[in-house]
């Protein structure tokens, strides 16, 4: 069959078959990071691992009889993984900005598996999410310290992959001479980065084979590092897209329904990317927002984006003074008084903090131009008036802000 008999690459039931299962095994890779260990995420783990599993194992036609196939299987495990990651978001201090993607995959799965005619606008629809994310990465990349500091995460990313090339083929001396080039210019570590990411977000919408090599050099440092799954989630995207080939048809009625994207698919993909774009230049979430590794604050003293205007409220919760009951804390004290922090921070100092001899645990400081005074942190109802100041919900485990900021604004680059 000549290239230009062809429509697609595969097929999308079989394009779509092949993602599925491989999206098992990236969910299965996800559950096995450290922070599926921590404590209460047991049987999470354990249901994402059942859940993936399945998804990768379920024949492809289990009952004629019921028309109960593969991928209405797929389509009902994969409402129980969207449900799953929810649940972590919310109420685990799931930290990680892939599991967002992940439930966006899980849902888009789970309302088109089952429908042969949204097959296709599935797989694209996985894909441009993946191509939404690196551009969100993009945006929020554009800051100054970003861009212009020697505290840059990009330089920060060339070193992690220096450390992976062994001394015997590169020399130590050799490595330490790049780092300081780049600290001199950090210009040139950061725009190079963001070449790799637009040339990944231009690869992925457009569904270009190069994707791989380009996603490959990017994420292989990041997953031997500090992202071990982050790409295999990323590549879900580029193998739904890839799958189907860089050509499409132009005259026919699958291109008229099928690769302009239904109006369902449009609306969840604009949501994501919307929620990716504004949420941290609005004091609502940066956690997941795709700002991973970019420097970016949003903090009115610290705002460094280039594009967005500063907050015209500070949304992070400031400890002024602070002391332990029976015990002197020095080094805590510090990093209460030097930090931001956030409700949910605040809740597992309470689960990790309160013991007999450090009560009563006492805050002062302010909030939303508010002061504010604890007597003691560890009372069941200590954080009700705090949170009653909030201009949204509060779940006391959602993980909204980055941890670890401090209140001075150049600072080493964190994850």
């Amino acid at each position: 069959m000549s290239a230009s008999s062809r429509v697609w690459a595969l097929q999308p039931d079989l394009a779509l078959a092949l993602c599925l299962r491989a999206l098992g095994l990236a969910t299965i890779n996800h559950a096995l990071l450290g922070d599926y260990d921590q404590d209460g995420w047991f049987t999470v783990k354990m249901t994402t691992i059942f859940l993936g599993t399945l998804m990768v194992c379920t024949p492809q036609k289990v009952s004629p009889q019921y028309r109960f196939d593969h991928f209405k299987i797929s389509a009902i495990t994969a409402a129980l993984l969207f449900l799953t990651k929810l649940y972590t978001l919310f109420f685990l201090r799931d930290v990680l900005t892939q599991s967002l993607l992940l439930a966006m995959y899980f849902l888009v799965i789970t309302i088109s598996a089952n429908k042969a005619r949204e097959r296709l606008s599935l797989l694209l629809s996985l894909c441009l999410l993946s191509a939404s994310t690196y551009l969100l990465a993009i945006i929020h990349k554009l800051n100054f310290d970003f861009l212009y500091t020697a505290q840059s995460c990009a330089i920060h990313g060339y070193e992690i992959s220096l450390s992976l090339i062994p001394s015997t083929l590169v020399e130590s001396s050799t490595k330490i001479g790049i780092l300081k080039i780049l600290e001199s210019w950090p210009l040139v570590a950061s725009l190079t980065v963001l070449g790799i990411e637009l040339s990944l977000a231009i690869l992925c919408w457009r569904r270009h084979k190069y994707l791989w090599y380009v996603g490959f050099i990017f994420h292989l440092p990041l997953t031997l590092t500090i992202a071990p799954s982050f790409g295999t989630v990323m590549a879900i995207g580029w193998g739904a897209g890839t799958m189907l080939g860089h050509k499409v048809p132009r005259h026919s009625r699958v291109k008229r329904n099928s690769l302009k994207l239904i109006l369902k698919h449009r609306i969840l993909i604009f949501l994501y990317f919307t929620h990716g774009l504004l949420s941290p230049y609005l004091g609502i979430e940066v956690q997941h927002s795709a700002a991973m590794l970019s420097n970016l604050r949003v903090d009115p003293v610290c705002a460094n984006s280039m594009i967005f205007p500063k907050l015209n409220y500070d949304p992070y919760l400031h400890i002024d003074e602070a002391r332990f009951g029976q015990v002197s804390r020095p080094k805590r004290i510090q990093k209460l008084k030097h930090g931001l922090w956030n409700f949910s921070a605040l809740n597992t100092m309470q689960k990790n903090w309160c013991i007999k001899e450090q009560r009563p645990l006492y805050m002062q400081g302010h909030y939303l131009g508010q002061s504010f005074s604890i007597d003691d942190l560890c009372k069941p109802d200590a954080l009700d008036k705090l949170q009653q100041l909030s201009n949204i919900p509060v779940l006391n485990s959602w993980q909204r802000f980055q941890k670890n900021l401090k209140k001075r604004c150049h600072q080493a680059c964190l994850h």
